[in-house]
């Protein structure tokens, strides 16, 4: 991350970001990973939790999704800087810039 972040800071910093908020949303077992998909269930005598394991839509699915698009486009971000003439080859890095637009 810090040789990203020498390289370009301009993507070194939104991918650390975005490392950050996976670790927190998921990645291990923590309250936020775990709260944002929990049920509460009460009645007069009972309070049942429960875990949503797969989401079908949602803050949570939007949120996902979302991430996993900023994930796959910082990765190809990543691999443009490496291999750059390659990409600009394909065009994939116009490409790819007008994808991280609409992020």
């Amino acid at each position: 991350m810090e040789t990203l972040k020498t390289v370009d800071p301009q993507l070194g910093g939104p991918l650390e970001t975005l490392y950050e908020r996976t670790i927190d949303y998921g990645a291990h077992p923590n309250e936020r990973g775990v709260s944002g998909t929990m049920t509460l269930t009460e009645t007069a005598d009972r309070k049942t939790f429960g875990a949503v394991l797969l989401q079908a839509e949602g803050i949570a699915f939007d949120h996902a999704v979302k991430t996993t698009a900023q994930v796959g486009v910082g990765a190809l971000s990543i691999f443009a800087k490496m291999f750059k003439l390659r990409f600009q080859i394909l065009d994939l890095d116009r490409q790819i810039e007008q994808l991280r637009r609409g992020l």
